[in-house]
């Protein structure tokens, strides 16, 4: 490996990792809102999913 790759390579998976992380605490965090609130609809479960999720780019 290059000294560049040694750099690269953990910031990388760190990144993906922080994805894959906030991503499932999302959809865990909204699974437990609509098991509270079971009669939200649809557009509103999206709505405020939508405004939980963390662009990461």
């Amino acid at each position: 490996m290059t000294a560049a790759e040694d750099v690269v390579l953990p910031a990388v998976r760190e990144r993906w990792s922080f994805a894959i992380s906030t991503t499932l605490h999302v959809i865990w965090f909204e699974q437990l809102r609509h098991m509270y609130d079971p009669f939200l609809m649809e557009e509103t479960h999206i709505a405020r999913a939508k405004t939980q999720f963390i662009d990461v780019r």
